[in-house]
């Protein structure tokens, strides 16, 4: 492969052979100086002088040489090695080393040089050889015959100077092809450098546009925190334009250097443990001062042979999300303060209407067990039906709020379905009476039936479904069907009136909060929209389902179908009291509305109980000093002292301390019930309140205490 000559290699290489020629020569020198001196004291040399001054004049351009062209230096160094050889070889023929410097001349030449500059050298060189060839041929060589006898023929000369001629050739051929294939070596070398650097060139900046390509922010640095490179993400947020300008940085030159011992801090703790630190929250300063949130991983940079480099870390702006976090939360924030609100609302809304709401069914009740004529009975039952009307709105309001927070827990517990059947018709078969509606009621269930789930729940579904079917009945029947289905195990309910009716249309959105069919049927029937919406959640919380069949004016069916375990009627559980009323037992009612302990004292006095009173907490404490109760019916929101630190000084009391308590509190929001118990009330009953209910829940609690 032909190749041109790399001159710029060559040149550096004839730089460098150069100085070092003229240091070696330079040191030589001295020694010829020597060498010089002593010949003269046995020879006679014309030239001793010159050829002193030559050595001496290379100790000069030695020292100078860095400021010396090549080419002068070369030449001088050239011409000095062919004056040297020719002045050798007229004073001592070639019994000397003139021949040697004179071939030593040609070779450098070649390689200071050029090989067309040695071509003429060695004409140079053979011009005396011959000259003194020629002499020695015609008999008037010039040279002291003691010299070697060589120098006196023609023979001597002609041989030498072939053997000068064949060995300067033969070394030029050398020279020639040595060079020719080092500069083929060098190009070579070169080319594949060059391809190679291209390469890396190539590789280079294809991964820094991948590095600038990543949507992340990256960034390295070595073991002293300095950046050592960065893609171009991370270099504008560090307000500049490329990442190469961050080289040597540290945090505390850039724009967030009031964020930089945290930083560090991360940093320092990757390169200490040598173990990654994922997943970091951060705050960084751009250079318009505006603050970002960054999502940041920093992992440790480690050699194949374990040494620590540096670290790596990569961080995501997440600032769209985080700004959308902090709105969540403000917005959960608000909507927990609006939640909170609401159910102090509700519960100061519950205990303000309850309160007045106990007042009136108490009075009722009470006139209703005195002598009246019928029309007044008559009276006094439709104002009985309207308090219970609207306790069952209050009771939907709080219960579609607890549905709705999560806070509606459903019991699984042996119960009767007979007895909730029971506890449905003696609230229902007056409603039905009332408006003239034949109730009917399909039991087929065992008499004996013991199931597991929640029978509160289950009479609350039963009671909606049952009340809606008389409300929503003008004429004729409501029909109750109920049934145990052993296969499935679940309780199967029908409710079937003969009322209104529901549209197709109407039925899509049956079960949702406040809706009803249309809105002629608030004004014509009343209620809240609620009840429906309450029983389908509470099926679902027990796992059970509902459907309805109906169409307008040939009224409606709603079929339930809850699933339950069989269970076994426990032995051991509290036997149900026998007692029917309060004889002898002596209660302290402590109540600050003045017609509801008008009423609860009245109806506890109709159960033969022994009852004293007190306004609020204060005077209940002071009552308590000198008299003894069984039981003690506290109130919980009352001026001075309430219900609740009353009970704590009660049961701080050595001598109270076991004395049963029961709030009896139009308060029944279930974490105010959970409160209650936690503080140490033994029972709780919910105004307005049944006495028969009352009654039982004293005698229970009695019962438990004994």
């Amino acid at each position: 492969m032909d190749l041109k000559f790399n001159q710029s290699s060559i040149m550096s290489l004839r730089q460098r052979l150069i100085d070092t020629i003229l240091a070696a020569v330079t040191f030589l020198a001295i020694f010829q100086i020597v060498v010089l001196l002593i010949r003269a004291e046995h020879f006679d040399d014309d030239a001793l002088f010159f050829r002193v001054g030559i050595q001496i004049g290379w100790a000069f351009l030695y020292v100078f040489r860095k400021h010396v062209p090549y080419s002068v230096k070369a030449w001088v160094l050239l011409i000095a090695g062919y004056i040297a050889g020719v002045s050798s070889l007229i004073s001592f023929g070639v019994e000397a080393s003139a021949l040697l410097v004179l071939f030593c001349t040609v070779i450098g030449t070649a390689y200071l040089i050029n090989m067309r500059a040695a071509i003429i050298m060695l004409f140079l060189c053979i011009v005396p050889i011959i000259y003194f060839c020629y002499l020695a041929i015609v008999g008037e060589l010039p040279f002291d015959p003691t010299i070697y006898n060589m120098n006196q023929t023609a023979i001597g000369w002609i041989s030498k100077l072939v053997v000068f001629v064949y060995s300067v050739l033969i070394m030029l051929y050398g020279t020639h092809h040595f060079f020719k294939l080092l500069t083929q070596s060098i190009n070579l070398l070169e080319r594949q450098n060059k391809k190679k650097t291209a390469q890396a060139d190539e590789a280079d900046t294809l991964l820094k546009a991948v590095i600038d390509a990543i949507p992340f922010r990256l960034f390295w640095k070595d073991t002293k925190l300095k950046y050592q490179g960065a893609n171009k993400l991370f270099a504008t947020d560090a307000g500049m334009s490329k990442g190469e300008e961050l080289i040597g940085k540290s945090d505390y030159d850039l724009n967030w250097k009031e964020l930089a011992d945290g930083f560090r801090l991360d940093d320092q703790e990757v390169i200490d443990s040598g173990k990654a630190k994922l997943n970091i929250e951060e705050e960084q300063i751009l250079p318009d001062g505006k603050r970002i949130y960054l999502l940041t991983n920093k992992v440790p940079i480690i050699l194949a042979d374990g040494k620590m480099v540096g670290i790596l870390g990569a961080y995501d702006d997440i600032t769209s999300r985080k700004l959308l976090e902090l709105d969540l939360q403000e917005a959960k924030d608000k909507a927990n303060l609006a939640s909170s609100a609401k159910s102090e609302f509700l519960a100061n809304m519950s205990h303000e209407i309850r309160t007045p709401l106990n007042g009136i069914n108490g009075l009722i009740n009470l006139c209703l067990d005195s002598d009246l004529t019928i029309l007044q009975r008559e009276y006094l039952v439709k104002a009985k039906y309207s308090v219970n009307s609207l306790s069952t709105i209050i009771n939907d309001i709080l219960d579609i709020s607890k549905i709705e927070a999560n806070q509606l827990s459903i019991e699984n517990i042996s119960y009767s379905p007979n007895e909730v059947l029971n506890s449905l018709l003696a609230v229902v078969v007056p409603l039905a009476k009332y408006k003239e509606i034949e109730l009917i009621v399909e039991n087929k269930l065992d008499p004996e039936l013991i199931i597991i789930g929640d029978p509160n729940r289950t009479l609350q579904v039963l009671m909606n479904l049952v009340s809606n079917a008389i409300k929503f009945t003008l004429i004729g029947s409501v029909t109750i069907k109920l049934n145990w289905n052993s296969t499935t195990n679940k309780l199967e309910l029908d409710i079937i009136d003969t009322g209104v009716g529901i549209s197709e249309q109407a039925q899509l959105t049956l079960f949702e909060s406040f809706t009803q069919a249309d809105t002629s049927v608030t004004r014509r029937f009343g209620g809240t929209g609620l009840g429906l919406t309450i029983v389908k959640r509470l099926l679902e919380l027990m796992n059970g389902s509902i459907q309805v069949k109906s169409e307008p004016n040939r009224g409606s069916q709603f079929s339930v179908s809850i699933p339950a375990l069989s269970g076994k009627d426990n032995t051991l559980e509290e036997e149900e009291v026998d007692q029917e009323d309060l004889f002898g037992i002596s209660i302290l009612l402590v109540e600050d509305n003045m017609i509801n302990r008008l009423i609860a004292e009245k109806g506890l006095i109709s159960d033969m109980a022994n009852v004293m009173t007190a306004n609020d907490g204060l005077e209940a404490l002071a009552v308590l000093e000198h008299n003894e109760f069984d039981v003690i019916l506290m109130d919980i929101q009352m001026p001075n002292m309430d219900g609740k630190e009353a009970l704590l000084h009660i049961r701080e009391s050595e001598k109270l301390k076991n004395l049963p308590v029961i709030a009896l509190t139009a308060n029944v929001l279930s974490h105010e019930v959970e409160e209650y118990y936690e503080l140490g009330f033994n029972a709780h009953v919910a105004k307005p309140f049944e006495q028969k209910k009352l009654r039982k829940q004293i005698l229970s609690v009695l019962e438990s205490q004994s």
